[in-house]
């Protein structure tokens, strides 16, 4: 069965008011979409973390740091192993000689540098998108 699409029907030139009901749902259909698309095109604000050698150029150390946001929890990421400076987070990945391993923010404990830093960047990178920002790595 076609429905029609205007307030006519071809063969008889009578107006019908399912055509119009029809027409004037296909519009408000339309336009009830259009606040969705520009919702999935916003851009979330960006957050870059830097990783530095650690003090004194150690090769056995890493620091992490990034710029504090507006509006996230400062004594979460006390309780996660950053400490606060001034408008920076900063956390060291390190060996811990008494548990013989590497430790960092975010509960890491890794047997290696490498995956320590690995596992502490991904907890950082997850613990910003869970709070509205989009982190980058500079």
């Amino acid at each position: 069965m076609n429905t029609p699409t205007n307030t006519t029907i071809a063969s008889s030139g009578v107006a019908s008011p399912l055509g119009a009901a029809y027409a004037a749902l296909r519009a408000t259909a339309a336009e009830a979409t259009k606040p969705l698309l520009a919702v999935t095109h916003m851009t979330l604000p960006v957050v870059n973390i830097y990783t530095r050698l650690g003090a004194r150029e150690n090769d056995a150390e890493r620091i992490v740091t990034f710029r504090l946001p507006e509006w996230i929890d400062m004594f979460d990421l006390l309780k996660n192993g950053f400490a606060l400076d001034g408008n920076q987070a900063a956390a060291a990945i390190s060996y811990d000689r008494e548990g013989a391993a590497f430790v960092g923010p975010f509960e890491t404990v890794e047997p290696t540098l490498t995956a320590a830093l690995n596992t502490a960047q991904r907890a950082l990178v997850k613990y910003l998108r869970a709070q509205g920002y989009d982190p980058q790595f500079a």
